[in-house]
């Protein structure tokens, strides 16, 4: 390595791995600290310390530099080093454990373990079926292995930066979220408009597990008349007080019960993975819309590349995600609910200062960490 110095070059936008001068991992700035180390649980020193490793042993073993490694190539590379900086990292796909046969995961029998344990917890684990590609977050006790509970969504869930658990800090994420939330807006536009909806002026939108209003604010500056519900009381007065929105405290059961008018869009943005019975979430979504109407889910992907890269390390791994669900699994879930999967792809960030653009080979061959789906009523 002594003939190849590893060196970092960083600026207000952009961070950069380079040997010789040459970039062999490049990320923006912001996306290094929101996307990998917050992702992550890393310092700044613990990150740059794993991509050195990947980046080094890239030209011990193969002899070139990494950003000269195809994609295969690359993803071997992380499989093999990641297993050094992140304990449990390697994936478990195995039969299930003593006292896991009896469980069920979205009507289907637990046949299978993904991962023994998520991180350095060994009383959780991700089990489920095989065929339908679904996972189910399991605790286990002094009776064995049960189902986890929902978890509760109070203040330090958003802003205690606690390990394996909630956001961490998310107001100080305020400007990176916003910005999300603007492009989701114009993604539902363009996917509507290729289904012969035109979601204008007066869109009605029912944001399911809303937080702190990002989404809704985006929404709202596009014309459109939005209501959201959520659980969380932190998160509810965060939300008057940040962007004056008002929102149903409760559950959608809850909501329903109101018998609202019906939406044309109703999204469950990192949502469906909360509750423990999804197929009744997407039952009572379909009741609530209008005929044509679609319902918007972002969740994370059993099928991830990611999960490959870290296993109990993969960071949608959490102890309030009590599902997980494959492009199987979620198309499957939309059917028995009522709706018809009209659109279906991934999304991929994570790794991208490793791929570049490279990475959404893998997000087409929904490989992304999360799944972006819509569902449709019929007319």
């Amino acid at each position: 390595m002594s003939r190849h110095p590893l060196e970092w070059h960083c600026d207000p936008d952009e961070i950069a791995c380079t040997v010789s001068g040459v970039a062999v991992f490049r990320d923006r700035r912001d996306h290094w600290q929101q996307g990998v180390l917050r992702l992550l649980g890393l310092t700044d020193a613990a990150g740059r310390a794993w991509v050195e490793d990947v980046a080094a042993r890239s030209i011990e073993t193969r002899g070139k530099l990494l950003h000269e490694c195809s994609p295969e190539e690359k993803l071997a590379l992380l499989v093999e080093r990641s297993a050094r900086h992140f304990p449990g990292a390697a994936l478990c796909l195995e039969p299930a454990a003593a006292g896991m046969q009896h469980l069920t995961a979205l009507d289907h029998s637990v046949d299978c373990q993904w991962v023994s344990q998520i991180r350095d917890c060994a009383d959780l684990a991700v089990a489920g079926n095989q065929e339908l590609r679904h996972g189910i977050l399991l605790k286990k006790d002094a009776t064995g292995w049960a189902p986890a509970r929902e978890a509760r969504y109070e203040e330090s869930y958003f802003e205690g930066n606690l390990p394996g658990v909630g956001y961490g800090r998310y107001s100080e994420q305020a400007g990176w979220r916003m910005e999300k939330a603007l492009t989701l807006v114009r993604r539902i536009r363009g996917i509507a408009s290729s289904l012969g909806l035109d979601l204008n002026q007066g869109t009605r939108l029912l944001d399911v597990g809303s937080g702190y209003g990002f989404f809704r604010k985006a929404a709202e500056a596009g014309g459109w008349r939005t209501q959201g519900l959520e659980v969380s009381r932190h998160a509810i007065q965060v939300a008057k007080a940040e962007f004056g929105i008002d929102t149903f405290a409760g559950t959608l059961d809850d909501f329903a019960r109101c018998r609202p008018d019906p939406f044309e869009v109703i999204t469950l943005f990192d949502t469906i993975e909360h509750v423990t019975d999804p197929l009744s979430l997407v039952r009572t979504v379909s009741e609530l819309l209008a005929p044509r109407g679609v319902c918007v889910i972002r969740t994370p992907n059993l099928g991830a590349l990611e999960l490959r890269v870290f296993g109990g390390w993969y960071h949608s791994f959490k102890a309030e995600h009590l599902h997980y669900f494959s492009p199987e699994s979620l198309t499957w879930a939309l059917e028995r609910g009522g709706l018809v999967p009209v659109f279906l792809t991934s999304d991929s960030h994570l790794l991208s200062g490793f791929f570049g653009p490279s990475l959404q080979r893998y997000a087409r061959l929904l490989a992304g960490s999360d799944l972006f789906a819509v569902g449709q009523r019929q007319a």
